[in-house]
């Protein structure tokens, strides 16, 4: 991945499953094929190759956005000279019945846990009580899923 690419003005890349995979970038896999199974619904015949050429380049861009919004939160209590709390990087998966938004969510949410940049996550159902109160659901749907890596104090 030495060479740069030649940054076009679109919000949208399309990338063949072999250029994609190369964005893992010697990211190791964390999942075994156990886990694959245990973590994949019984419609959704996902391999472990299949989930390092996918997922990982994806937990991998992902944990650089909660580094970078953990960095903007900081600066700002810094600016402001509020408390650091902890706030939520909460991920919305989305599509179709059984598109394999659950699976999906399941193995990032593993990638994510096991990421040493990232080693807290949960996973909360679009209708779910949210934790600390009321019942408001999170898409006012069922199925999907999400779930949410909070940033971490500063120093912890």
């Amino acid at each position: 991945m030495a060479e740069k690419k030649k940054l076009e003005l679109n919000p949208y890349h399309r990338f063949s499953k072999a250029e994609w995979a190369q964005y893992r970038d010697g990211e190791p896999m964390t999942l075994a094929v156990a886990d694959i199974e245990r973590l994949r619904a019984l419609t959704d015949p996902i391999s472990l190759a299949e989930a390092e050429e996918l997922y990982l380049p994806l937990s991998r861009l992902i944990s650089f956005y909660v580094e970078a919004a953990q960095a903007v939160h900081r600066v700002s209590t810094r600016f402001l000279g509020t408390e650091d709390t902890q706030i939520p990087f909460i991920i919305g998966v989305a599509g179709s019945v059984a598109s394999g938004k659950s699976t999906t969510s399941r193995i990032l949410r593993a990638l994510l846990r096991r990421c040493s940049r990232n080693p807290r996550s949960s996973d909360q159902k679009p209708d779910e009580p949210k934790p600390g109160g009321g019942h408001e659901g999170m898409c006012g749907r069922e199925g999907g899923g999400m779930f949410r890596c909070p940033s971490r104090r500063r120093g912890a």
